[in-house]
C-alpha cells in the first residue's frame, strides 16, 4: 500500500467518525433544548425561572393581627404559599392564610405560646407565563 492510500484510508475514517460524531451533539441538543431551568430574571424577594415558575418570599415581620403582603411580582395564577411562624421568643406559633390572589395574600397569625405579636415569613410558588 502506498502512503497516499493509507492517508485516504485515514482521512475516511476520520470522517466517518466525525460524522458520527456530529449526530451524537445534534441528538443530545435537541434533549438538551428541553431543558429549561435557568433563571430568566430575579429581584429582590422574587425570582423566575425560564420554565415559567415563579418563586416569592418575605419577612413579613411581626404582627399581631390580619395583615395583606403584595407578591412583589404578581403570578399567572393563584400560587401556592407557605408560612413560617415563630413567637417572640422563638417558641412555636401558627399563622395561616385567610385569602389569596395572584397579586397577594391576606395572613392571619394564630396562637402563639404568649399569645402576643409573632413573626411571619412566606415563601409563594406558581407559574408567571
Amino acid at each position: 500500500m502506498s502512503v497516499q492510500s493509507n492517508v485516504k484510508k485515514a482521512l475516511d475514517a476520520l470522517g466517518a467518525d466525525i460524522a458520527a460524531l456530529q449526530s451524537q451533539c445534534a441528538s443530545l441538543s435537541s434533549q438538551i433544548g428541553g431543558i429549561k431551568s435557568g433563571i430568566d430574571s430575579s429581584g429582590a424577594g422574587w425570582i423566575r425561572f425560564s420554565d415559567g415558575t415563579q418563586v416569592c418570599w418575605a419577612d413579613c415581620g411581626n404582627d399581631s393581627s390580619e395583615f395583606y403582603v403584595t407578591f412583589p411580582k404578581s403570578f399567572l395564577d393563584i400560587p401556592v404559599i407557605s408560612l413560617g411562624a415563630v413567637g417572640p421568643d422563638g417558641s412555636k406559633a401558627i399563622a395561616y392564610v385567610a385569602s389569596s390572589t395572584k397579586v397577594g395574600a391576606t395572613i392571619i397569625p394564630g396562637w402563639s405560646t404568649w399569645n402576643k405579636t409573632i413573626g411571619v415569613k412566606y415563601i409563594a410558588v406558581g407559574r408567571f407565563k
